[in-house]
């Protein structure tokens, strides 16, 4: 309900057509068979305006963001940063990340990350490509 008030929101202040791709993933999402052509939409509004969702995203070194699911990014890719948990946080604070992979995580980052209350926001955490990277070695 919140995505959907949002998008109400975004109707309002000029940008239909990210409140549009809102409303077509959470269709999507929900199994809304009742919105025809729900997701071929949502692809099309994200290739034509994809690229400025994105910017508005806070740049954040190391930082890769994914996937879109309800009309919000959910999911990140973290690669080799020595403040893991640091970023972790900036990135909740900026989207609603619930998805997480890492690429090359060191032993450190790995401690970091397993002690921090930060990894208690996610759902998934995808390590296949964060093999651990041992610099001793």
């Amino acid at each position: 309900l919140p995505r959907l008030v949002y998008a109400d929101w975004l109707d309002e202040r000029g940008d239909p057509d990210r409140a549009e791709f809102i409303r077509c993933q959470i269709a999507v999402a929900n199994g809304d068979r009742s919105v025809i052509g729900a997701r071929s939409r949502a692809k099309g509004l994200y290739k034509q305006h994809g690229k400025r969702w994105r910017a508005e995203l806070p740049a954040i070194p190391g930082v890769d963001w994914a996937e879109f699911e309800r009309g919000f990014v959910i999911r990140t890719t973290f690669r080799n940063r020595p403040d893991l948990v640091a970023c972790l946080g900036r990135a909740v604070a900026s989207a609603p990340v619930q998805d997480i992979k890492l690429n090359r995580a060191t032993p450190e980052m790995w401690a970091s990350l397993l002690l921090s209350p930060a990894l208690n926001h996610f759902r998934s955490l995808d390590a296949r490509a964060g093999y651990v990277e041992d610099p001793s070695l």
